[in-house]
């Protein structure tokens, strides 16, 4: 069904797309984000920022039509740099409160701050339970009056979390994680989440950033990291400043959007509580943000999952590069996929836009997060049983090595759904990929360049 509406919507000229949002189709949203798919497969980036440009400027437009431009803006900067007048005119109602809300935090007002904010979760769709652990957890983050009488409610036990089993997929850049992916959640006693998870890994919004800076971070520095950490991955309620951003806060919006019971929120707030008592006393350091991040993490995870009671799978959680983010999760595997630089580069190269096509700079960066990978890798002699490495090759072409994956992780076969996602036969053609490429030379210089990594 959503290849026919893609196909549809990718072929309406630009008159009936700008018509057709306000007048005639109920779903205008949808039929706007697969024409800006269609575009963006046919290198028209041209088109794509027209249309977010008209929408940017067109009075009345709905949030949803204004937040799915605002993503596509982001997503065709490739410098990472969006006009931000343009992104301004796009937020939608929620984002225009969140940032009167930020407003005011930067003039020291913040009780009107804590209103701004409490008033942009219904703009959101944000259940009330959700919502009033949310408005907790603001609180604490300002460092507002409000923030100091409530903490203490976010207090419940600590042991009210149990560590589920997990398995944490880890890669780099299209080295076929995805294939993994579909794998795993063929098995009925997987619990796969959807979208890929980067709220442990690489920006300056993730846990990742905080456990390498939270000894040397100032409080104003840890105030603002806390916002962003709030904002961007785990509620997904601010105005995007960049791809990045965009990629981070969907999981987040979603999330508590859909957090009916409140619990995904409530973690939230247990959190910020735990690690604002934690600087109070001056016991924050590496070793407790670590441990306070794994039990929330546990508890995020739960609520996600729905308690579920096999194992969970986020997508893509932890950089290949990066493992000491594997630190976070308790009671898991970590799955590290490799896959033939040559292949790796073709792909990045055809499905990538944001993909720098420079062979030189690919094989440095191929090399140095390998060799990281190797480094951090020592780290984790106590629990080597736990990483497992996956190539990307034999994993597409033998069913045996899959098999054997699936038990490594203690996966029951009898409730594996065979090729229900995903189909061997048609990933065989991700394995050589490389052979047709244009250019040659580019393939030999990333064959000699990196031979020990390639198969």
């Amino acid at each position: 069904m959503r290849k026919v509406i893609r196909d549809i919507a990718g072929k309406l000229s630009e008159k009936l797309v700008r018509i057709m949002p306000f007048r005639y189709f109920p779903a205008s949203h949808i039929l706007l984000e697969q024409f800006f798919r269609y575009r963006m497969r046919k290198n028209d980036f041209r088109a794509v920022r027209d249309y977010c440009l008209y929408f940017s400027e067109k009075p009345g437009s709905p949030d949803k039509i204004k937040k799915i431009s605002a993503d596509y803006f982001c997503k065709i900067s490739l410098d990472d740099k969006p006009d931000i007048d343009v992104i301004k005119n796009l937020r939608t109602g929620y984002q225009e409160k969140i940032s009167q809300s930020l407003d005011f935090l930067a003039s020291g007002e913040k009780e009107k701050a804590c209103s701004s904010f409490v008033d942009a979760l219904p703009f959101a769709g944000i259940p009330r339970p959700a919502a009033s652990h949310l408005e907790k957890a603001f609180s604490i983050v300002t460092g507002s009056s409000s923030g100091e009488k409530k903490a203490s409610a976010c207090g419940d036990s600590e042991n009210d979390y149990r560590q589920a089993k997990k398995i944490i997929l880890s890669g780099m850049y299209w080295s076929g994680t995805g294939a993994l992916y579909d794998f795993f959640r063929e098995f009925e006693d997987v619990k796969a989440l959807p979208v890929e998870q980067r709220l442990w890994k690489e920006s300056d919004y993730s846990l990742g950033w905080g456990l390498k800076n939270i000894e040397t971070i100032d409080d104003e520095g840890l105030r603002q990291y806390f916002l962003r950490l709030f904002l961007i991955p785990l509620t997904g309620l601010a105005m995007p400043r960049c791809w990045q951003d965009v990629l981070g806060g969907k999981v987040g919006i979603n999330s508590v959007k859909n957090d009916k019971n409140g619990k995904y929120s409530l973690s939230i707030s247990k959190f910020f509580s735990t690690i604002t008592d934690l600087r109070a006393e001056k016991k924050l350091d590496y070793s407790s943000f670590l441990s306070s991040s794994a039990v929330f993490t546990d508890r995020l995870l739960n609520a996600l999952s729905g308690d579920f009671s096999g194992s969970i799978l986020p997508d893509n959680a932890v950089h290949i590069g990066d493992i000491e983010n594997f630190r976070f999760f308790s009671n898991a595997h970590l799955v590290c996929v490799f896959r033939d630089p040559r292949s790796n580069y073709a792909a990045r190269y055809h499905e990538n836009i944001r993909f720098r096509k420079n062979p030189e700079d690919f094989i440095k960066y191929y090399r140095g997060t390998r060799e990281n990978y190797v480094k951090q890798l020592s780290a984790f002699k106590d629990c080597s049983d736990k990483i497992i490495e996956v190539q990307f090759e034999d994993f597409i072409l033998s069913e045996e090595y899959r098999k054997s994956l699936a038990e490594k992780l203690g996966l029951d076969h009898s409730l594996w759904s065979r090729r229900k996602y995903f189909r061997a036969h048609k990933s065989v053609k991700n394995v050589y990929n490389y052979r047709n490429f244009s250019d040659k030379a580019v393939m030999d210089l990333i064959g000699s360049s990196l031979k020990e990594y390639c198969v």
